[in-house]
């Protein structure tokens, strides 16, 4: 399994791993320790991040080139290609954003979380942007 990456669910039950083992994500159960759920993605998921009212689960796939949405009740994903190696993830939930950095290049796409299509791009003047923290406000 390896999970590389974890975010707690909204109401703090459930912890969302992303597994660059087996290419997965998995969804745990803290007060039984058990997994519940177990989703196949892109080879070498890394970031996620849930949405604010758990509908929702976004995790990247950096050998792929990935980002995908997962609607937590019913399973479906949503695919969106971004290269070059879609890294960390932070979700804005008052903003209705999604914010993904590259792992090879200095930029972070904004992203549509419904439609997963890039709304923008910032360009980093160095480097690459590897964690994100981003206020929600």
């Amino acid at each position: 399994m390896k999970p590389e990456h974890m975010v707690l669910g909204s109401q703090g039950r459930l912890l969302y791993t992303a597994n660059t083992g087996d290419a997965s994500v998995s969804v745990i159960d803290l007060a039984s320790g058990t997994i519940k759920q177990t989703y196949a993605v892109g080879q070498e998921p890394h970031g996620i991040d849930t949405s604010a009212d758990g509908r929702w689960l976004f995790v990247t796939s950096k050998q792929d080139g990935l980002i995908t949405r997962i609607d937590l009740s019913s399973g479906e994903q949503k695919t969106s290609e971004l290269s070059p190696t879609p890294y960390h993830l932070a979700y804005l939930g008052k903003l209705n954003k999604l914010y993904v950095s590259s792992r090879k290049e200095p930029k972070i796409w904004v992203i549509d979380p419904v439609t997963l299509m890039v709304k923008n791009i910032i360009a980093l003047e160095k480097g690459v942007a590897h964690q994100m923290v981003i206020r929600d406000e």
